[in-house]
């Protein structure tokens, strides 16, 4: 997905970039129409969760 893509040169700070709610819309939107922003918002409020919480961290590590 598009709004992973600064992973590859920020590594875990990648969220510094268009991990706002604008920019998910937009790049959602123009990725996959209204579907893709709608992952594109629910990709943010996960990636949150996993930074902000150590259990579902945990849990989201192990099964994987």
């Amino acid at each position: 997905m598009l709004l992973d893509y600064p992973a590859i040169f920020l590594g875990k700070n990648h969220r510094v970039l268009f991990h706002d709610l604008a920019s998910a819309l937009i790049i959602g939107f123009l990725s996959g129409g209204l579907n893709g922003s709608v992952s594109a918002i629910s990709h943010i409020i996960l990636d949150e969760a996993y930074s902000k919480n150590k259990i579902l961290k945990k849990l989201i590590e192990y099964l994987l």
